[in-house]
């Protein structure tokens, strides 16, 4: 037939069906062999040794008798009623199979402490005690030594910039540089001429004389000639451009490489 083990079993819980009987070793239950006949019962052993009495405790106070009542008148006697019959005894049952031990239940959980009684009010505070006199004033002690200066703190910003004063008078004109229709430039921050350099403004003729005229080799800026206006103009070559650059020539202007 079919075993219904139970589930959830602890180590050691047995299981018993018919006269076989299983133990859960914590994995699976391990079947045990079949249970033994009962064995007939003992003997009855001889009753212990009455112990002896105790002693007899001292009687108490007789109390004092109450008042007699008055006796009631007495009553018919009833009939005897039949007495039954004695009933047979039934058969004794046989004693049962000892019953496997419980497994012992694991221990209770601590009980919570209990909740900490609320602190007692506080007692009303004591009069003030009389104030004692002051005491005689302690002498000047010698003056410290000053300590060190502190460091610098940071500077104030900057007050607002006050307005420009007027311009001054214009001081009177320099010196010109160099001779007359000489060409001037600047030499150490110092306005020049030089006699090689001439400019004639009347016939509009610039002469070098004794120098050369130079120019780069290569055009690495993009440009555009002239910037307005329409002019002749050009380079001493050969000459290039650059790769990715542009030289435009303006409508009706001329650019000469010689």
């Amino acid at each position: 037939m079919a075993l219904n083990f139970p589930s959830g079993p602890s180590v050691n819980d047995i299981f018993t069906s018919g006269s076989s009987r299983w133990i859960w070793d914590g994995s699976s239950w391990v079947r045990q062999g079949k249970l033994g006949s009962q064995g007939a019962t003992g003997a009855q052993g001889s009753a212990g040794v009455q112990g002896a009495a105790g002693a007899q405790g001292s009687a108490g106070v007789q109390g004092a008798a109450g008042a007699q009542g008055a006796i009631g008148a007495q009553g018919a006697t009833g009939n005897q009623g039949a007495a039954g019959s004695q009933g047979s005894a039934g058969a004794q049952g046989a004693t049962g199979a000892q019953g496997s031990a419980g497994a012992q239940g694991s221990a209770g959980a601590q009980g919570s402490a209990g909740a900490q009684g609320s602190a007692g009010a506080q007692g009303a505070t004591g009069p003030t005690g009389a104030q004692g006199n002051s005491g005689a004033q302690g002498a000047n002690g010698s003056q410290g030594s000053t300590g060190p200066t502190g460091p610098t703190g940071p500077t104030g910003p900057t007050g607002a910039q006050g307005s420009t004063g007027p311009t001054g008078p214009t001081g009177p004109t320099g010196p010109t540089g160099g001779s007359n229709t000489q060409i001037l430039y600047n030499s150490s921050g110092t306005s020049t001429g030089d006699a090689a350099m001439t400019f004639n403004s009347t016939d509009k003729l610039l002469t070098m004389t004794d120098g050369f005229y130079s120019n780069d080799t290569e055009l690495n800026t993009t440009r555009t000639f002239p910037t307005s206006g329409t002019l002749n103009g050009g380079v001493f070559g050969p000459y290039t451009i650059a790769s990715g650059v542009t030289l435009t020539i303006s409508s009706g202007s001329n650019f000469t490489i010689l």
